[in-house]
This record gives structure tokens, sequence and C-alpha cells, in this order.
């Protein structure tokens, strides 16, 4: 199956014109990271594009843990100590290849270490006996028995949050709701309500749980993150293009997204069902981060579709992530497990008071475009 993948991908990349296009990168050691803006790679000061993967550890764990929370389902209080973020047997057929140590490590320490970082949050939904989002289209979309979407919102603690995160949970195993909305670009207008139109109607929802319930918002100051993994990746953008939608119908100030963060996502992400107004205003200032692993299943057609539509570098601001940590067929290297153990153990090594500091690379702000353009 592996290689036939492998020449199914050589073929994809052998057809597409790469004229203006940003050049391939075949090989990548397991701690660099290879990240582009637009298409264009960040460079370090010796003008490599291969970055010190660790010196990035801290601006992806707390999302990848988030977005794997949600697949445990609504926990039992909101920083559960008892919940293993790193199920043993979820990495047993890792280390028994002989992987790198970033994969084959001590679960119990970097399970501990992963519940410290998330008792940095609070849980704010969904709380016991949550209510469904209503379903306000035609009788017969309503009438289609595919699962609810689900997601969780995160506030930072503090007197005053300076983020919430708003995580949704990717596909589920053999659900045919889920595989129904992953083939969206082909359903879309079959008469149903799935999980893209759901969130579409469930957003203004949530930018409002954020103000009521987390009990630390506060207008202008805090952050609104979309997460997610795979097909939540793909609901997390739908998210942001469609933005908190007020009476007036359209996004404010207060419901738009500052930033989104997905892992393996899915090429679907719903862009064209909010319309053009709307949308860009909600990519005002936005910066969407795709990070993935080289060679998972997604990141083929994601490669694909970068040569055909390039990704914008502005209004959205889209950046390219990609890590090299796991080994295996393409669907094995989807889960977002080695990926996080990844992260858990570079932030613990950057921890270390004895530790050497990595080299910055921080990326261009999201406006950097449109000061260019301006001076």
């Amino acid at each position: 199956m592996f290689s036939s993948l492998g020449r199914l991908s050589a073929v994809l990349i052998s057809i597409v014109p790469m004229g203006g296009c940003s050049a391939i990168v075949l090989t990548q050691p397991a701690d660099r990271v290879l990240i582009r803006t637009a298409g264009e790679p960040l460079r370090s000061r010796d003008g490599s594009n291969m970055l010190v993967a660790q010196a990035y550890a801290d601006d992806y764990l707390d999302y990848a843990i988030l977005a794997s929370q949600t697949y445990l389902g609504p926990p039992e209080r909101p920083n559960p100590e008892n919940e293993r973020a790193l199920p043993e047997r979820d990495r047993r057929p890792e280390c028994e290849t002989g992987t790198s140590d970033t994969v084959c490590a001590d679960d119990h320490r970097l399970a501990d270490y992963a519940n410290e970082r998330l008792d940095r949050w609070k849980l704010v939904y969904p709380e016991e006996g949550e209510e469904e989002i209503e379903c306000r289209r035609s009788p017969i979309s309503c009438a289609q028995g595919l699962r609810k979407v689900y997601a969780q919102i995160w506030v930072r603690k503090g007197r005053i949050c300076e983020e919430a995160v708003i995580a949704f949970r990717g596909t589920q195993g053999g659900n045919p709701g889920d595989w129904f909305s992953n083939l969206r670009w082909f359903t879309r207008f079959y008469p149903t309500f799935d999980l893209y139109k759901q969130v579409q109607d469930a957003t203004s929802r949530y930018f409002q749980i954020v103000r009521e319930r987390s009990g630390c918002w506060r207008k202008g100051v805090t952050r609104i993150v979309a997460v997610g993994h795979s097909l939540g990746g793909g609901l997390a953008q739908q998210a942001a293009y469609r933005g908190g939608v007020e009476a007036n119908g359209a996004a404010g100030p207060d419901g738009r997204f500052d930033r989104v963060v997905v892992f393996d996502t899915s090429f679907v992400t719903g862009a064209l069902d909010v319309n053009r107004r709307d949308r860009a205003r909600n990519s005002e200032g936005l910066r969407i981060e795709k990070v993935y692993e080289d060679g998972e299943i997604l990141a083929y057609p994601q490669f694909v579709l970068r040569q055909l539509i390039p990704p914008s570098g502005c209004d959205p601001q889209i950046v390219t992530v990609r890590f090299n940590v796991a080994r295996g067929l393409p669907t094995s290297q989807h889960s977002l497990e080695p990926l996080k153990t990844a992260l858990l153990e570079w932030s613990l090594r950057q921890r270390s008071r004895f530790a050497a500091k990595d080299e910055a690379h921080p990326l261009p702000p999201p406006d950097a475009c449109r000061r260019r353009s301006i001076g």
C-alpha cells in the first residue's frame, strides 16, 4: 500500500505545473521543521530553510493537547488528572519499530507534563447535559441522521483570559456522517445537516459562550483561536471564515478569530460556503497555521492543491508547518500522537536550565503584507 501511494504521489507531482511554485524539499531530519508563508520558506540566520523544530514546541504544544482532548469526549471535570493524554496503547507499536527518542519516550513523564500543560486551561463548554445546536435548515436536511458536531471551548486561566480556544473533533472511525462531511466537495448540495453546516450555524453560539461563561473574557484583549485535527481542522477553518455572525448578518470585530491552528487538516474548508464579503472581512489579519506530518495521508492532496491554488499570503495569511517525526504508513502517520509526543519532549528540554536555547524564528505578522504594500 505504501509503495503504491508513493508511486501515486510521484505521478501527481510530475503532472502538476511547477512554474512559480516553491521548491520541493524531499529530505527532512526529525529534529527540523520546514515553515512556509505563502509558499516561501522561512529561513534561519545562516540561510537554511530547515529550522530547529524544538524552538517551535511551545508554539503548538497546547493546541495539540486541546485538539486531542476532543477525541476523549467530555471529561468528568475541567482538568482531569486521571486522563492520560498519551495512552500507552497508542504509542507502543511505534516504539516497537525502533523510531526516534522523540516518539519512544517515557509515557508517564510526558503524560504528567501534558496534564500540567492542560491544567493551565479551563473547560467552559460543553457542560453535562449541554443543549445541542438547533437545526434551522429544511425539514429534509434536519431529518438526516448524521452525528452532531462536537467542539470544546477552553480559556487560558487568569483573571482576564488572554486566549480562548474552540477545538473541533475530527473523524471518528467508521462514523458515516464524518465521511459524508469529508467528501463535502461532492456532497455539499445533498440536503443534509452535515458537520460544516452545523458549524456555520453554531459559530455565533460559540462566541456567545466565550463571552458569557468564561468569566474572564475582555473585549479587545481575549484572542479567539480555532483548533482541530483532520476533519476537525477543516471545521476550524470553516468557523474562522464564517465568524460569529451578529444580528445584522455580518461578523463584527468581537466575532472574528485571531488565529487558526490545525493539524493534518482536511483540505475541505467550506470557505466558498461563506459569501465573499463576510469571508473577506473575517479573513482580515487572520493567520491560518497548517501543521502536518511529512508523508501523512492528507499531505498528498494538500500538496497538489497548493500547486493549483497557491496559499494566500495575506488576509488570511496561510502558513504551512511541516514536521517529520513519525514512521510507518501514511494512514498511521495521520495520527496526532507522534507529533504531540515530540512536542512534549522538545518542550521539556527547553525548560531545562542546562538546555541550549535555540534560535527563535518568529513568523511575520499577519498584516506584514499590507504594511509592505503601503510602504
